[in-house]
């Protein structure tokens, strides 16, 4: 039904937004380094 691939679609911009928002925020918390503290957690999950 096109109301099941709709539903997949949907899905799949969910999760593409979320992990977009997720990479901006990491990108936006190393550029303004106001918690360091959690830079550094993010950096050694990273590296």
């Amino acid at each position: 039904t096109w109301q099941g691939s709709f539903n997949e679609v949907a899905r799949l911009a969910v999760g593409r937004v979320r992990s977009a928002m997720i990479l901006a925020g990491k990108f936006h918390r190393a550029k303004s380094q106001t918690s360091r503290g959690e830079d550094q957690e993010l950096l050694r999950k990273d590296g």
